[in-house]
């Protein structure tokens, strides 16, 4: 085991830190509002500190980016394994609504994101890149559910995964704006029972294929082929 060394250690603390600065004035403030000063500041850094972890604001906003999608990834793993359908579906509805449910910074950073990436190319090409890797990650779980017999072969997984993903952003979104409008409870039940009518299969499925498979996936996505280049035997 190699041990960190303490130049190392502070380096990490410190770019954690700006990280979580950032991540907290960018949905207070927005992202034009909050200045790079008021991150350092906010930090406990100098701005020439700042500067040797990220180039930019713009890289700190992608930073935040791909680390929610690493979190979500992790997350999502833990839904493993599940014992039908349902109860997948389930699950990846109870951890969505209890996304809804925290009362954390992210839902007014990621709100100011949708807004940034209206108006500036280069958030819109990182909120390209979070929506395709999302919609991408349940594609790949609808191909292993596919070759366990878990859901229908007909099923059109690149049009269902944007489908679901955008379900789940767009809840988020009247979320963030007004949770007391929307009764997730029901949203859910509606969700699964919809999404389980459209992808089940009258087949008996191999649960412990479909299980081993979705371990497999989340260890070593990267030896999972693509969505958009399928096994041969589909």
């Amino acid at each position: 085991m190699i041990r960190e060394t303490l130049p190392r250690q502070r380096a990490r603390e410190t770019r954690t830190k700006i990280l979580d600065a950032a991540r907290k004035l960018f949905g207070d403030r927005g992202f034009g509002q909050a200045t790079i000063e008021d991150i350092a500041e906010a930090a406990g850094v100098s701005n020439g500190a700042l500067y040797h972890h990220f180039a930019s604001k713009e890289e700190l906003f992608k930073v935040i980016l791909t680390d929610h999608i690493s979190d979500q990834h992790l997350e999502i793993s833990a839904l493993v394994p599940a014992v039908s359908l349902r109860d997948v579906l389930e699950r990846l509805a109870s951890y969505w609504l209890e996304h809804l449910r925290k009362d954390h910074e992210d839902d007014r950073l990621f709100a100011e994101v949708w807004a940034q990436a209206a108006r500036d190319p280069w958030a819109r090409q990182a909120m390209t890149g979070f929506i395709r890797d999302g919609a991408a990650l349940l594609e790949n779980a609808l191909r292993i559910g596919q070759e366990a017999g878990l859901i229908r072969p007909d099923v059109d997984r690149p049009a269902v995964a944007t489908l679901m993903h955008a379900t789940m952003q767009g809840s988020f979104l009247l979320w963030t704006v007004n949770p007391a409008a929307l009764d997730s409870r029901e949203l859910t039940r509606v969700w699964v029972e919809s999404m389980e009518r459209l992808l089940a299969t009258d087949g008996e499925p191999d649960l412990s294929r479909f299980q081993e498979g979705l371990r497999s996936f989340f260890d070593d996505p990267g030896s999972q082929p693509s969505p958009d280049q399928p096994k041969a035997n589909l």
